[in-house]
């Protein structure tokens, strides 16, 4: 079949053996030992900064979003056993009389 010859592993392709490929040339380094370790903390440090720029100039959005997360967390655990314990009364069953 024509389609078979296009659909064959590389490793049936070259005979049987697995493709190489730790082809070296001369003067070409591996692609692991190209970036200096002085790089990546310039990269690393680059990024905080402009991370902690960032925050600072968008503490008018960010402080009111924590600060609603924060609120939601604090008083969650206290309404859902608040509702457990009845002190709350559902919607469906009953509720409060009316006066």
């Amino acid at each position: 079949m024509v389609i078979s010859v296009y659909c064959q592993r590389p490793t049936e392709s070259l005979g049987g053996q697995p493709p190489t490929s730790d082809i070296k040339e001369p003067g070409v380094a591996s692609a692991a030992t190209t970036f200096p370790r002085a790089g990546t903390v310039f990269v690393v440090f680059t990024g905080i900064v402009i991370t902690v720029l960032g925050l600072r100039e968008l503490a008018w959005l960010v402080t009111p979003a924590a600060f609603a997360l924060f609120i939601v967390i604090l008083i969650h655990p206290v309404y859902t056993w608040s509702r457990r314990s009845s002190s709350i009364p559902s919607g469906r069953r009953g509720g409060w009389p009316a006066s």
